[in-house]
């Protein structure tokens, strides 16, 4: 069973705006929500739609599920610029399954709505309002399907995540052959990888190092914890009194630096054994 760290394909929303500030705080929505449900998301941005047709021939935003647009968005660079239908008349060869929506401060003419009926847009007025925009998000943006069982290590350390890891694998095929194909170790070097990680497999076990860049063990368990109470996780620390006391609240076990390969042994037969046995 090879160790390897996973990136997940995840979905991707484009947001096209001249305006800065519309273009930022649309964004900043949808990065909020998809940080709070625990969804694996990248989002584009594009400040005329010119530049969004080009990264979508160019294969830049595969995966896109939901495009938002505003319809004028003046280009300097050309006489005549591309406004948002013609956009979606553009990428739809390229993201023939996305949903399209169309942004405007005045009404649709009717010639417009035509025109937009026949690319199967939908319009949402502006200014937007932060619970279309998340009622957009939860009807189009949903997890991918969980893969095979894994068991995450996290850890920024690339030796120690690398020793972890070889122990976990080793453990595994002295429970039994048979786990050597069925469960996956895999890899992430901080803690918002461990949320994306776990929101794409399903996880057994987490074994995660507390102090990592970008989001650290202890947050990103409080992430998984808002939509997986039971999952086992131990966190790793070289200062166990600096995450003692969520250990209750948010169902942990604690290991101090350097972890005794005994202690972390006995945690594994005991988390795993009725997790993984029998294995589907």
């Amino acid at each position: 069973m090879g160790i390897h760290s996973v990136a997940a394909q995840v979905p991707r929303v484009v947001i096209v705006d001249d305006d800065d500030l519309v273009r930022s705080s649309v964004a900043r929505v949808v990065r909020a929500w998809a940080e709070t449900q625990g969804v694996p998301l990248n989002v584009g941005t594009y400040a005329n739609a010119a530049d969004a047709l080009v990264a979508f021939t160019r294969g830049e935003e595969a995966g896109c599920v939901l495009v938002i647009s505003d319809l004028n968005m003046p280009d300097a660079r050309y006489q005549s610029a591309m406004d948002g239908i013609m956009l979606f008349r553009g990428i739809r060869a390229y993201a023939p399954d996305a949903t399209l929506v169309l942004s405007s401060g005045s009404d649709l003419t009717g010639s417009e709505r035509a025109k937009l009926e026949g690319v199967r847009a939908l319009f949402m007025p502006k200014p937007f309002a932060t619970a279309q925009l998340r009622t957009l998000l939860e009807q189009n943006v949903r997890p991918a399907p969980k893969q095979a069982l894994g068991i995450i290590v996290a850890d920024d350390d690339d030796d120690n995540r690398e020793a972890v890891s070889l122990f976990v694998e080793d453990f595994l095929e002295r429970m039994g052959p048979e786990l050597k194909d069925a469960v996956q170790v895999l890899q992430a070097s901080n803690g918002r990888e461990l949320v994306r990680l776990f929101a794409t497999y399903k996880v057994a076990l987490v074994v995660t190092d507390n102090d990592m860049p970008v989001m650290s063990g202890l947050e990103a368990v409080i992430q998984i914890r808002k939509t997986d109470p039971e999952t086992p996780v131990s966190i790793m620390t070289g200062y166990p009194e600096a995450v003692a006391d969520g250990m209750l609240r948010y169902d942990y076990a604690v290991f101090g630096k350097p972890v005794a390969s005994e202690r972390l042994g006995a945690w594994l037969r005991e988390k795993l054994q009725p997790r993984l046995s029998p294995v589907p």
